[in-house]
């Protein structure tokens, strides 16, 4: 008889100190880390909370000790008992009832430990030990490896950067992180299953299938099901299984599968894949369901005359990637919900982004991450973790573990679709050469490689990332670290040529770029006072931003090169609040620049994903998502570009191009149109045309000439408005519809629902296609002359958690801010003179608003609100 007792909840925690003086015992949560019950029972300060981190550091330096106790019924069957901890951080011994039952030294791995010595009917005590990394690593010599940010990790299979990074303070936990529950399947269980598709034909696929049985104690039966995503059976088999092949292969055929596409391109449809182990006489032994899609994954790489490209491609279509790195969402990683997951990756979702990179210093996720990634369409590729070090590879035992590791994760991960490229580490091999002995190049080696071919032979594996051309690195060929904000002769000098930088941009997929921005002034004053934003010494800010040692900056640290070009862009501030707008524009304008570079490049370049999507502590430094999950500005900049059907403007000199954009699988129909103005509301010569844009395409549409539209000559009140908009589906002529659209258009769907939007930036869910506009000026941001603008505000509520603004303005409004804790169809926009947006807004999950809109722009003169 199977047997599962659930051991999560409070258990008791005591810690002993390096002096012997205990702490505690007080009541822990598991899952859970030390540092959240700490902090829980006023035992540490809250290390989210200015410069308190550092006051957390003994945490590390203890020994501490987790017990509980759990009755096992009298009679019942011990043999095959065993107890699963799905995540130990790090260092741990397992004692029960006083007696070994094993030990742990790999956070990312389940480890499972036979109990039969030691478990005993009725009440038994169960205790985890973890040693402090200090004592653990007494002897081992820490600078035989070069490591950046901290020593010691490289010896530890843990969450590296929480050593200590250059974006999160060193916060080294101790804990039992995922679930743990003691369990007996005395018969045999299933161990593994797992199904990929081998080919797409016209009507048909062909999927392999492979399960994997553990412990048979006789021969069995397997009864496997295939269900297609609404629920009815498309395949069944049954089939017997022997304890002497515990492995059974095979492949399916379904008829007109429903695949699994990228968000953007198509429905991410999901299967499932059922399996019944049962003893030959009927009894049920074991089950497990797992997601799958039906799709296939391939990176399209093809010679020219500079490299050759790198293109993620799905089920035969291109896709031009948009997203981020994602790095672990809290330093204590057991404290990151579903829900929390839900929120975050939602976000992606209706930014228009469609992919992440799981980069390799933080955790592989949790399977909520992977589920919700399934469902939402997001491609995720996945950094081994390994990350900005030299590993001891040269050292048997790392290898073995390496091989432990790599092996137990493809086998967690491989049924999701999600799951679309692996790579070796993060840039162990930066900037060498295919032939030269780089570091991790013995893992990839020995590892790696192997290891993802012979168990994962389903997606593209990449031994390091950045990956090919000459050195390592190379904008011509495979994937890129690049950034046109984070370069040195840029940084050091006047600034002025940063659009032009960034058009010479020639990666063929960016996967990571990395463009800091401050948060809103409101997530700020969750981690430090106002004194601390305005004071010009700006500790706290150094504090929460960090820097890299390794930038050869001396003085100009990451803050100090924030501050630094917004006001080379944007000018010097009159306030310390309004250098915070300008530090919070820095992400926008670069972000939504580079978007609309690389995709007017498609498919030449292939991908931009920026560093980095979300934060791991509270910070003002790089990601797009702040740590507490509010989008900062550079989200609603790569939102802006992202649209499905984009229109921008280029700017080829003495002219400009005016490019369409289609990241969608159709053709796309409509009217383009540019009009010149100045910032004061007077317009002047327009153009207009019908436009097509072929399926999954760029298309320049038309050149203007600059002199003739007023851009030359130092014009600093001269702007150019590039106009899109989509013909409707349904009755009437082309012409009635595009007439129509002009006066208002159908709303995002989703989250935000329908709504009527006046004005061009309206879009229209239905078909995921989107009316867009764009505005240009010839001269620095700083240099462009805005008579002071007048906002009228309007709040029109649906319920007590979501709405729209109506925004208008009689001039030019630069960068119109929304600056309530809302989450925002868009913000941070630039309104035409004269123009009206409504913009739908709605809150974090559970949380009411009833308050007042607060609208600013950088030029305003005075604003209005009336509900």
């Amino acid at each position: 008889m199977n047997e599962r007792i659930d051991l999560n909840g409070s258990w008791k925690v005591t810690g002993i100190m390096p002096d012997g003086q205990p702490v505690g015992p007080f009541e822990g949560t598991v899952p859970g880390h030390v540092h959240t019950d700490l902090l829980r029972r006023g035992l540490i300060k809250d290390p989210m909370w200015r410069d308190q981190a550092n006051e957390c550091q003994w945490v590390e330096h203890g020994e501490w000790i987790y017990e509980t106790e759990f009755e096992w019924p009298a009679g019942r069957d011990r043999t095959s008992v065993r107890i699963c901890f799905e995540g130990l951080d790090t260092i741990a011994a397992v004692y029960l009832n006083d007696s070994p039952v094993g030990e742990a030294d790999n956070m990312f791995i389940p480890h499972a430990f036979s109990v039969a010595h030691a478990l005993q009917p009725g009440v038994n005590r169960l205790k985890v030990r973890f040693t402090p990394i200090p004592i653990y690593l007494q002897d081992k010599d820490t600078d035989k490896y070069v490591s950046l940010f901290s020593q010691d990790r490289v010896y530890v299979r843990r969450m590296q950067c929480t050593f200590g990074w250059d974006w999160v303070h060193r916060l080294v936990s101790y804990g039992i992180w995922r679930p743990v529950y003691i369990e007996a399947k005395p018969a045999g269980e299933i161990a593994h299953s797992w199904v990929r598709t081998l080919a797409l034909h016209e009507d048909s696929a062909t999927l392999a299938w492979e399960v994997e049985t553990a412990g048979l104690s006789q021969d069995g039966v397997l009864r496997l099901e295939l269900a297609a995503p609404g629920g009815e059976p498309v395949w069944s088999f049954v089939t017997g299984i022997r304890p002497s092949q515990p492995v059974v292969k095979g492949e399916l055929r379904v008829e007109q599968p429903q695949l699994w596409w990228p968000a953007g391109y198509g429905e991410p449809a999901l299967y499932r894949f059922s399996v019944s182990l049962m003893a030959s006489g009927g009894e049920a032994l074991d089950t497990r369901t797992d997601e799958i899609g039906i799709r296939i994954v391939e990176v399209e790489q093809i010679p020219d005359e500079r490299g050759s490209s790198f293109t993620i491609v799905v089920n035969g279509e291109r896709i031009f990637a948009k997203g981020g790195n994602w790095v672990p969402a809290d330093p204590f990683p057991s404290t990151v919900t579903a829900e929390r997951y839900a929120h975050l990756l939602q976000l992606l979702v209706d930014g228009h982004m469609n992919m992440l990179r799981v980069w390799g210093g933080g955790t592989y996720e949790l399977p909520e991450f992977w589920h919700t990634c399934n469902r939402l369409g997001i491609l995720v590729s996945v950094d081994f973790m390994m990350a900005c070090a030299e590993y001891p590879d040269d050292e048997p035992w790392f290898i073995a573990a390496m091989k432990k590791e790599v092996a137990s994760t493809i086998k967690q991960l491989r049924n999701h679709p999600s799951l679309a490229l692996w790579y070796g580490d993060n840039e162990l091999a930066m900037n060498n050469n295919e032939e030269d002995d780089y570091w991790g190049k013995r893992v990839c080696a020995e590892v790696t490689t192997p290891l993802c071919a012979e168990l994962d032979p389903s997606r593209p594996f990449f031994p390091t990332s950045p990956i090919y051309g000459r050195p390592f690195n190379s904008q011509d060929a495979g994937d890129c670290h690049v950034s046109p904000w984070y370069e040195v002769d840029f940084l050091l000098g006047d600034m002025r040529d940063y659009r032009e930088r960034i058009r010479e941009g020639r990666g063929r997929f960016l996967s990571e770029s990395a463009i800091p921005g401050s948060p809103p002034l409101s997530s700020l004053l969750k981690m430090m006072t106002m004194a601390d934003v305005t004071d010009e010494q700006a500790d706290i800010w150094e504090f929460r931003t960090k820097d890299n040692p390794y930038n050869g900056q001396d003085e100009l640290t990451h803050y100090r090169l924030l501050e630094k070009t917004s006001a080379a862009l944007f000018g010097e501030s009159a306030s310390p609040l309004e250098k915070v707008k300008k530090m919070e524009y820095v992400q926008y304008e670069f972000e939504r620049m580079q978007i609309e570079h690389y995709r007017r490049r498609k498919y030449d370049s292939s991908g931009v994903l920026f560093w980095m999507y979300n934060d791991c502590w509270p910070a003002s430094g790089w990601s797009m998502i702040d740590y507490y999950g509010y989008p900062k500005a550079g989200y609603y900049g790569a939102k802006r570009a992202s649209k499905p059907v984009m229109i921008s403007l280029e700017d080829r000199g003495e002219e400009l191009g005016v490019w369409l954009v289609n990241d969608t699988l159709t053709e796309r129909r409509g009217v383009v149109r540019v009009r010149a103005a100045t910032t004061a509301g007077v317009y002047g010569v327009s153009w207009e045309t019908e436009a097509v844009v072929p399926a999954n395409e760029a298309a320049l549409i038309h050149t203007i000439v600059k002199r003739e539209w007023g851009l030359t000559g130092g014009a600093a009140d001269a702007v150019v408005q590039a106009l899109w908009q989509p013909y409707a589906t349904g009755s009437g002529s082309e012409g009635e519809q595009a007439e129509q659209g002009e006066q208002g258009e159908q709303g995002e769907q989703g989250d935000f629902g329908n709504r009527g939007v006046h004005g061009v930036h309206g879009d229209q869910g239905d078909q995921g296609v989107q009316g867009d506009s764009v505005v240009f000026f010839d001269v620095l941001p700083k240099e462009l002359v805005c008579p002071p603008a007048t906002l009228e505000v309007e709040c029109f509520r649906r319920d007590a958690s979501s709405g729209h603004l109506v925004i208008r303005t009689d001039v030019y409004a630069r960068v119109v801010t929304i600056e309530n804790e809302l989450l925002l169809e868009d913000n941070y926009f630039d309104l035409m003179p004269g123009e009206t947006r409504e913009v739908a807004y709605r809150t974090m999950a559970g949380v009411e608003w009833t308050g007042m809109p607060v609208v600013t722009c950088w030029n305003e003169a005075q604003k209005g609100g009336r509900e």
